[in-house]
């Protein structure tokens, strides 16, 4: 099990990268899309990575007693949002998919 958990939740940066790279996806999907939904999570991924960091860095260097216990206050929303990003993002990589296959095997109609 042990095993099974490093893979979900990685002891190193990796959790951070990937989330940065989450959140930075959304939010480039947000600026250039027209479609509110799309601009509504890319300014919630801001935010949510942008506060998950602030935490960690209030809580890692906040106090010096118990900093581990402190610290999960800001890593706590930070793997919360790799489950929360990765759907949103395959749902929107499925959806244009889906709406491009649609609109190019449609013939235009002549009059």
């Amino acid at each position: 099990m042990m095993v099974l958990g490093d893979m979900l939740h990685s002891k190193s940066g990796v959790a951070v990268m990937v989330s940065m790279l989450l959140a930075s996806t959304l939010w480039i999907f947000g600026l250039k899309s027209g479609d509110d939904y799309d601009r509504y999570w890319g300014w919630f991924a801001l935010w949510l990575f942008g506060s998950s960091l602030a935490l960690m860095f209030v809580g890692f260097h906040g106090e010096v007693r118990s900093v581990l216990r402190h610290a999960m206050v800001g890593v706590v929303p930070l793997r919360l949002s790799l489950w929360l990003f990765i759907p949103v993002l395959l749902d929107h990589l499925f959806v244009e998919s889906r709406l491009k296959s649609v609109n190019t095997s449609q013939k235009p109609s002549t009059l």
